[in-house]
């Protein structure tokens, strides 16, 4: 059941693409490896799953090689073997990271559930019980203190996390904030020598809608409920939630894009607010003082709250965005993720071309990106809203966009890029050249 130290397996090969194509100019190639299957197809109509790598031939790895995954190591985790300590999520509570960790890299694994997960965890042992019977995984109940003792202990080979900034910080350099000073001017761990750290921090997500000549009544209401849908899933208490959404100040379907948005904001039946600290950042919104700054609406819709202490949709419009200087202090929707159903509208000035439906998309793209490298916090998704015309006509420049302008682990072209975490041939995580997600 866990990858051996033996031989190669050749069932342990990845299937081959599906699809292979060149990056012009860039030294990458594109693969389309999903969907591969009749079931996968029929679960994902119109989707499709690819992945960009470097070089332009693709080359494959057996899982669990252990060539492979030392050469793939560094922060990340490299060689195969030896223990994970998993810390699970808070808003979700479907151990992937143990699979991962067990049938990837053939690590055993003690999994501490998030105490805000505790009520689940019965049904999650039973569904792993097979793995708990054979001595391959094991389970830690209990809250801060039991997580550290657990990613101290000297046998663990690997941390592996999903969480805030701050509880990296506090698994890696220590419990308070003097420990952690005193350590990082030490440039000394609280974790034993050699174990490796494997985080999922999550980010602000930009959103980014793209002019183009094709964007019609239908198109519009399509993508204001897809976005709509994307903030407030689970109450917005998702790492992949988008919070900004960037747009051209001159698009001349700004306003009914945004129209459609808060329709489909109030269309919200409601979900339970359940993740901690989670209502006290959405009424900061709410608050005089953050009214005045950004212009902050509540989205009531014609629903009923459907649970008490229900958060409503905030939507934020017309955002000035300040670049430099106190920009973090001043724009701290864009460098602190809320977590909860707060999503903030950018409009940037970009020059109009001269075309006869006066826009420019990819010079739009461009700014939007770089604007969202510089000042939004994290690389964990960003999605791109593009119309199909658009898109065919400026294929070529459309790939080297994303290839060497968008550095994010997942990038959703007309899609919530949250969907790639299901697709078992999709990556997680944060792009491979930034470590602020």
């Amino acid at each position: 059941m866990v990858p051996s130290s033996g031989g190669r397996s050749a069932a342990a090969r990845p299937p081959p693409p599906l699809k292979t194509r060149s990056v012009a100019g860039e030294g990458k190639c594109i693969v389309t490896v999903f969907p591969s299957t009749l079931l996968e197809m029929t679960e994902a109509v119109g989707m499709k799953g690819e992945l960009m790598l470097s070089g332009t031939t693709p080359e494959q790895d057996s899982y669990g090689d252990e060539e492979a995954s030392e050469e793939g190591g560094g922060e990340s985790g490299g060689g195969g073997g030896g223990v994970a300590a998993v810390l699970g999520a808070g808003n979700f509570d479907a151990p992937t990271e143990v699979l991962c960790q067990m049938f990837l890299k053939g690590r055993t694994c003690v999994y501490k559930p998030n105490p805000v997960n505790d009520a689940s965890h019965p049904v999650v042992r039973r569904i792993m019980a097979p793995l708990v019977e054979r001595g391959y995984l094991s389970f830690v109940r209990g809250g801060g203190e039991a997580g550290s003792a657990l990613v101290r202990h000297p046998s663990v080979t690997e941390v592996v996390l999903t969480g805030s900034v701050d509880t990296y910080e506090k698994v890696v350099w220590g419990s308070t904030p003097e420990e952690r000073i005193q350590n990082r001017e030490a440039d000394a761990p609280v974790l034993g020598a050699g174990t490796s750290v494997c985080a999922e921090l999550g980010a602000v997500n930009p959103w980014i809608v793209v002019p183009g000549p094709s964007w019609d009544d239908r198109s519009i209401d399509d993508h204001a409920r897809h976005l709509a849908f994307a903030k407030l899933a689970n109450n917005g208490h998702t790492c992949a939630a988008p919070q900004i959404v960037l747009t051209s100040r001159e698009w001349s379907h700004r306003e009914s894009f945004l129209d459609r948005l808060r329709h489909w904001l109030g269309e919200y039946g409601g979900s339970a607010p359940f993740y901690p600290g989670s209502g006290e950042v959405h009424s900061s919104f709410l608050r005089r003082d953050a009214r005045g700054k950004y212009g902050a609406e509540c989205i009531a819709g014609r629903r009923i709250d459907a649970f008490d202490g229900q958060q409503r949709p905030i939507l934020m419009t017309g955002v000035e965005a300040e670049v430099g200087g106190d920009a973090d202090v001043h724009n701290d929707i864009l460098r602190k993720e809320a977590f909860c159903p707060v999503l903030a509208e950018v409009p940037l000035d970009v020059p109009r071309s001269s075309s006869a439906d006066g826009d420019d998309p990819m010079a739009f793209l461009r700014a939007a990106t770089s604007f969202a490298r510089s000042n939004i916090f994290g690389s964990l998704t960003a999605a791109v809203s593009i119309d199909d015309r658009t898109a065919r006509r400026h294929s070529v420049e459309f790939d080297r966009i994303v290839a060497e302008d968008m550095p994010y682990g997942v990038v959703g072209i007309n899609v919530w890029p949250l969907f790639a975490h299901s697709m078992p041939q999709m990556v997680w995580g944060s792009h491979p050249t930034r470590t602020d997600s």
